[in-house]
């Protein structure tokens, strides 16, 4: 399955720092909640504090993922784990 830009960049920045590499559809699936975040947890913590706003509101544009959705799974990972980024999007979105 073919990704859009802003997918396939999140899963290659999600990737800095470690050895085991999520790929788009991994990434799509786990913020779809069709995946459990498990062995992901330090991943989603690079997406949810790390990119860019415009980066995780591409995601969500390009997947038709919701704000709801993607803030189920930032509450089901560990708070060392759930950035700023996100926050900021919460709040003003």
């Amino acid at each position: 399955m073919s990704y859009g830009k802003f997918t396939e960049y999140s899963a290659i920045a999600c990737n800095t720092y470690y050895k085991r590499e999520i790929d788009a559809q991994t990434l799509v699936n786990i913020l779809a909640g069709k995946t459990p975040p498990d062995e992901w947890k330090p991943h989603l913590g690079r997406f949810f504090g790390e990119l860019p706003q415009k980066y995780i509101l591409g995601v969500m544009e390009e997947n038709n993922l919701s704000l709801e959705q993607l803030t189920k799974i930032f509450e089901t990972i560990p708070a060392v784990f759930r950035g700023k980024k996100f926050k900021e999007l919460i709040q003003h979105g």
